[in-house]
Order: C-alpha cells, then sequence, then structure tokens
C-alpha cells in the first residue's frame, strides 16, 4: 500500500487487510490517503505479462476517483468498461465516458457483472438494452463488440467445487470465456503490435546507421579528393620546376 500524506510512504499488508485500505467503510472520505493498492497472485493469465489496472471507476462520488481514472487510460492497451446486472443500463454519462475512450483510440471490452444476482431473461435483455446502445454510440454493429455477462460469484464457488460441477459453474459464470478472449486476443494483438514497434524501431536504426555509413564515405571520399588535389598541385609544381630547369639552369 502507497500512501501520499507529503512523501510516498509504503507498508505491506495481508490479503485480510485490503478492505481497510480500499473501501469506503474502512478509509472514510480517503483519511489513509492510499495512492495505490499493488497485488501480486501467481496467476497463470498474469504470467503472460498482463497487468491488470483496478481504478475507482468514472461517474463515482468523487471527482478525484474520475481524475485517478484518467489519469492511467493513457498508457492502457485496452480498457474493461465495467457496468453490471442489476442497477441500470448504461447511462448516457456512461456513453460519454465510452466515446472519449474511442477518441483515445482505447481497445474496449465491455463486463456486464453479477449475472447470478437475477434470472438469465433478465441478464440477457440487459445485454442486448446494453449492446443497442453501444452499438448506436460506436457506430459498430452489435455483434462486432466484445461484450461478456460474468459473475465472479459463481467463479468462486468453482473454485472450491466438486469436480464435475466445477467445469459447468466455470461456463455459467462466464469468466472463462473472458478470461479466454483477453488471452488469445487481447495478449496477442499487444504482442503483435510490440512487434510491429520492434520491426519499425530496428528499421529507423538501420535506416539511421546506412545514413551514418553514407556521410561518412562521403566524407572519406572528401577527404580522399582534397588529398589527391593536393598530391595534385604537387606533382604540378614539381614537373613546372624541372622543366624551368631544363630550359634555363641545365
Amino acid at each position: 500500500v502507497s500512501t501520499v500524506p507529503k512523501v510516498f510512504m509504503f507498508s505491506v499488508i495481508v490479503r485480510d487487510q485490503v478492505a481497510s485500505f480500499a473501501t469506503e467503510d474502512g478509509n472514510p472520505a480517503h483519511i489513509k490517503q492510499v495512492d495505490a493498492i499493488n497485488v501480486y497472485a501467481p496467476s497463470p493469465l498474469l504470467a503472460t505479462g498482463l497487468t491488470l489496472l483496478d481504478t475507482p471507476g468514472l461517474g463515482g462520488l468523487f471527482r478525484n476517483h474520475a481524475a485517478v481514472t484518467w489519469r492511467h487510460v493513457p498508457s492502457a492497451d485496452a480498457v474493461l468498461f465495467v457496468t453490471d446486472s442489476v442497477e441500470t443500463v448504461l447511462t448516457k454519462d456512461e456513453v460519454d465516458y465510452i466515446k472519449q475512450l474511442i477518441k483515445l483510440g482505447k481497445y474496449l471490452l465491455y463486463v456486464q457483472t453479477k449475472s447470478d444476482a437475477a434470472d438469465a431473461e433478465h441478464v440477457l435483455g440487459w445485454k442486448k438494452r446494453n449492446l443497442e446502445i453501444l452499438a448506436e454510440a460506436t457506430g459498430k454493429p452489435a455483434t462486432s463488440i466484445a461484450y461478456f455477462c460474468v459473475s465472479s460469484r459463481l467463479a468462486a464457488k468453482a473454485e472450491t467445487a466438486a469436480a464435475e460441477h466445477r467445469e459447468k459453474l466455470l461456463k455459467r459464470s462466464g469468466v472463462e470465456d473472458l478470461r479466454k478472449f483477453i488471452g488469445d486476443r487481447l495478449l496477442a494483438a499487444r504482442r503483435k503490435q510490440a512487434e510491429t514497434r520492434c520491426a519499425t524501431d530496428l528499421k529507423a536504426l538501420l535506416a539511421a546507421a546506412a545514413k551514418m555509413a553514407t556521410e561518412h564515405a562521403s566524407q572519406a571520399n572528401a577527404a580522399a579528393s582534397g588529398e589527391l588535389a593536393q598530391v595534385e598541385k604537387t606533382y604540378l609544381d614539381r614537373r613546372q620546376a624541372l622543366t624551368e630547369w631544363l630550359q634555363t639552369d641545365l
């Protein structure tokens, strides 16, 4: 945990202490001035180099929450825009935020949480309405929008369930679909971007090296040309002197 009174201070906490720093009940009015909580977990997905940043969100009760989120958005490769299945469909303010994120060139995934908190018909109706709103806001067909319904509660149950029930619970949770999309699509796209950037940088370095070599060759040629001119001048001077000696002194 890093706290920010006047200088950065760091302390190590255990998982059971996170709520006392990260929730309104545990840290009322942000009295502890927590800047960030870094969590490390032995996750196969995180082991690939992925970093997940959970920001306070947009449109919350505190304006500084949105400021924190926008501070981190520019460095993100993709943004998971999280809504839920019970409170409300996407609002006008949220759509405005989404449009701003798109203008920044960010890849957006939409995650509808708490899919276990309502019946399937309600959850699917919520998803359909949100996709209609997103299609209108982004100008993309609903079928091309990355949208996932998930239940962290069902995923947590799957962790401790018997083997014969685990796969069924995971499938119902929707978490595996999201995880697979991140692993297969986002990380692959990120690697491709990195490879492209590396190739671009290498091409620029090679071009710079070729330019330097050409400049050095030109300088060497210029130097050689100058030396040759001096040799030619010396030769002509001595030939003139020899001619004069032959015609007069001899």
